[in-house]
């Protein structure tokens, strides 16, 4: 396709404009440091340390190893998946079997060579912390004795990681995409000393794209955990926004039911409503009592039959409504927002959840989490002369326990959390960090007005989170295109998933490194083609964010950053820059034609990646620049549709379908 010369210059010089103050580090937030190299490194911090260097022997030798992997007498399903993990690598990598076996008599240390894992007696001999206060549920130390190997976790997810951290370090190890995980092949491994301390800078991180959002091993070897089945428990099948799921109107706000209690319902004093819960109970002290008898019995039945997981959900319908009655407006008007009711109300219900749980022999600690979100964005709070926050009187404090799940929906993510455009919303974690002594935080990294206009959150990410981390941020969860109407999102998805698995877990991990290494492997032989589109597209994304684009008119063109925008604009996407990354398709297209052939496989692989980057600069063009009936557009039209089928693509934005599009296109 031929170029358009003056905008390829003008992006050449932009290029060297953009780059030389403010993409030297790739991510901004200053310059990229790495944190961890897979051999002979030494390297300590607050929470992290790592030294390896090589030992006496061989881990494996000739594809031959003497290491068993030793398993507690009663292990855990997450020490079984690591255990399986390690196995199934190392033998890919070097062809060796790595035995699996349980801690018995037989097996000591210094009797043979053993590969601990988990909660073994040996591990625990060790008198080493592995304490969850130290490791956070999910952090680990890996230690070296003699011969031996101990993976140790602060919890059960904490060894899995290990185990992926200790395949690091041997083979470097990593998982660039569901689909692309890479590691060196060597018959031979020199057994190597470790003393190996991680800890994340999130204790949970869950990712909210389609890659690693449903499947536990795949979310697990990103190091992730999954929404469902690992960060909180769901309640009669309702994770979030399940408040209902407590107490359905259905059941208990008909008045043809004996078992009815309106007080349980929003309403503004008079008329109910089943759109929230009132978490007063219109003031009724027999209702309110009644309500969290009923809520109780069920977050304990919930809380039984999920003994490995920790957090557990009361949050919010998903509406803007809430109870106006005139217990709820009293409230409102002391505290200046509605999330004093709901703090007072959980704090209420967690202290009956703690109750039951000890008087029936139960050491434990479940964690009830709800939303600051809508209605109850707004911490009930008071500054003080000294710039900080404090809660307006104990009664809104967050018990031990009882911790903000906070939902920043209208942030503009384009922008690092550091920047004026996101002034409130850092301020508003500052104001709930005041009374909720760990924050949950849900974030968001996709445009749902438009799927397929990529949204840039690769400028702004790694000082984002950098930045919360700093607030005692426990839970992260950032939100992108996990719907199973969209299998294969476009706007280089597959590579923030990347590195948001590595930035979550590290906040200072080495964001340009990982961009140059996912391109070389998850492309490959079209891995130029496909950078030179990124890098240009990355240009784009600072133009606009900085007002350097015109209308047609003359004025500035520039985005908001928010995840709702119309960004489907024409000035903001040029026709001859969109042409330009077309033809950058089309030669990354050509660079993998001699695996057709010799390599079908692969071929197949690599032309589902490039299609699927094909998305983003085809829709834009055809939706902006096309406008005609003539044969070739429908020819293009139709090639689009066929592929986004194949692709496995329905939805063009939240709640809009393409079969819409379709239709406007006159090819449905």
């Amino acid at each position: 396709m031929k170029r358009n010369k003056f905008l390829y210059a003008l992006l050449s010089s932009a290029l060297s404009f953009t780059f030389a103050f403010s993409l030297s580090a790739c991510f901004g937030g200053g310059e990229d440091t790495t944190v961890e190299t897979p051999t002979d490194t030494s390297q300590s911090g607050d929470k992290n340390q790592t030294s390896v260097e090589d030992g006496e022997g061989w881990l494996v030798k000739d594809a031959q190893t003497e290491y068993k992997i030793v398993l507690p007498q009663n292990p855990h399903d997450n020490e079984y998946n690591a255990a399986s993990e390690l196995g199934y690598f190392f033998k890919a990598a070097t062809g060796a079997n790595f035995e699996v076996v349980n801690e018995n008599a037989g097996v000591k240390p210094s009797g043979g060579k053993y590969l601990f894992v988990g909660n073994t007696d040996a591990g625990k001999a060790l008198g080493v912390d592995v304490s969850e206060k130290t490791l956070t549920s999910q952090g680990f130390k890996i230690v070296t004795e003699g011969d031996d190997i101990y993976l140790l976790g602060g919890g059960t997810f904490g060894t899995v990681f290990s185990a992926y951290s200790l395949l690091e370090k041997y083979i470097d190890f990593d998982v660039v995409a569901a689909d692309e995980i890479v590691y060196k092949e060597s018959k031979d491994l020199k057994f190597l000393k470790i003393n190996a301390t991680e800890v994340p800078d999130f204790e949970y991180r869950v990712s909210g794209n389609i890659q690693t959002y449903n499947d536990p091993l795949i979310a697990q070897r990103f190091r992730y955990i999954l929404a469902y089945g690992n960060g909180f428990m769901t309640v009669n099948g309702r994770l979030y926004h399940n408040a209902f799921s407590y107490i359905p109107p259905a059941e208990y706000n008909d008045p043809k039911k004996e078992d009815y209690h309106p007080d349980w319902y929003s309403g503004n004093g008079t008329a109910i409503s089943n759109l929230q819960v009132c978490y007063t109970a219109h003031g009724n002290k027999t209702e309110y009592e009644a309500l969290l008898n009923k809520c109780l019995d069920v977050l304990y039945e919930t809380v039984l039959r999920n003994p490995n997981i920790d957090n557990v959900q009361f949050s919010m319908e998903d509406n803007t409504y809430w109870c106006s009655c005139e217990t709820c407006a009293a409230e409102k008007a002391k505290y200046g927002t509605d999330s004093a009711v709901v703090i007072k109300f959980c704090n209420d219900l967690h202290a009956k959840l703690a109750e039951k749980l000890a008087e029936n022999g139960i050491d434990r600690k479940v964690n009830l989490v709800f939303f600051g979100y809508l209605k109850t964005t707004e911490p009930p709070v008071v500054k003080n002369s000294d710039g900080g926050y404090s809660p307006i009187d104990d009664s809104v404090r967050c018990d031990d326990g009882v911790y903000v799940f906070l939902g920043l929906v209208y942030a503009k993510y384009v922008y690092p959390a550091g920047d004026t455009q996101n002034e409130y919303y850092v301020d508003l974690v500052k104001r709930w960090k005041a009374v909720s002594s760990e924050i949950y935080l849900w974030t968001y990294g996709t445009n749902y007005r438009n799927y397929y206009i990529p949204y840039n959150t690769f400028n702004s990410m790694k000082e984002t989170y950098a930045l919360y981390s700093e607030y005692d941020v426990r839970y992260i969860f950032e939100e992108g295109q996990h719907y199973a109407t969209n299998q294969h999102p476009t706007g280089f998805t597959y590579l923030k998933d990347y590195l948001l698995s590595k930035i979550q877990w590290d906040t200072t991990a080495d964001a340009k490194a990982l961009t140059d290494k996912f391109f070389e492997y998850y492309f490959k032989d079209a891995s130029k083609a496909m950078r030179k589109y990124y890098d240009e597209l990355r240009v784009l994304f600072e133009m606009q964010e900085q007002g350097l684009l015109k209308t047609s008119t003359g004025k500035v063109a520039s985005i908001g950053g928010g995840i709702f925008e119309d960004v489907k604009k024409a000035e903001l996407w040029p026709q001859g820059m969109l042409m330009d990354w077309i033809g950058y398709i089309d030669e990354a297209y050509a660079a993998i034609e001699k695996y057709a052939t010799s390599d079908p496989t692969t071929y197949k692989k690599l032309e589902r990646r490039i299609k699927t980057e094909s998305i983003a600069p085809r829709y834009l063009y055809l939706t902006l620049y096309l406008n005609d009936s003539s044969a070739e557009t429908t020819e293009m039209r139709k090639a689009f549709m066929k592929d986004m089928q194949q692709l496995g693509n329905t939805e063009e934005g939240q709640g809009f379908d393409l079969s819409g599009l379709w239709t406007q296109w006159g090819i449905a």
